[in-house]
């Protein structure tokens, strides 16, 4: 029986997998760094948007069941 690494599959395979690891790696590097100021990402706007857009609609769903009783 052949060595997997010897046959033209295993080395294909091989081949294969070094360069996916090696995109990878590449890829992983090219990301942008940090931003300096961790609390620089508009968090509070959108958070309080989504809140209050979630009280308006559990006043309405409240208010069309206790209509409807």
């Amino acid at each position: 029986m052949k060595n997997a690494v010897n046959s033209a599959k295993g080395r294909f395979l091989a081949v294969c997998a070094l360069v996916v690891l090696v995109m990878g790696v590449y890829s992983a590097a090219a990301q942008p760094p940090l931003p300096d100021d961790p609390n620089s990402a508009p968090i509070y706007g959108g958070l309080s948007l989504l809140l209050g857009a979630g009280a308006a609609t559990a006043a309405l769903k409240y208010r069309a069941t206790s209509k409807s009783r």
